[in-house]
């Protein structure tokens, strides 16, 4: 249900947040609060996030880039 929060607002245009997840690699994005591991209140899918970034984690991305 959370997830379809945050597609919500994904798709009515609201900015979303990008993170690391714990293992300090995995792009995380969503919306609200952030926990202590990288995860959003209200987390973006993975598709979404590699729909974003074109990548799932941030080696990949700045091995691309």
């Amino acid at each position: 249900m959370k997830t379809l929060i945050a597609l919500f607002f994904y798709y009515t245009g609201k900015k979303y947040w990008s993170s690391t997840f714990i293992d300090e690699d995995t792009i995380t994005a969503g919306y609200g609060k952030l926990d202590n591991i990288g995860m959003f209140e209200y987390p973006l899918p993975d598709y979404l996030i590699k729909r974003i970034w074109g990548y799932n984690t941030w080696s990949e991305f700045m091995k691309n880039r």
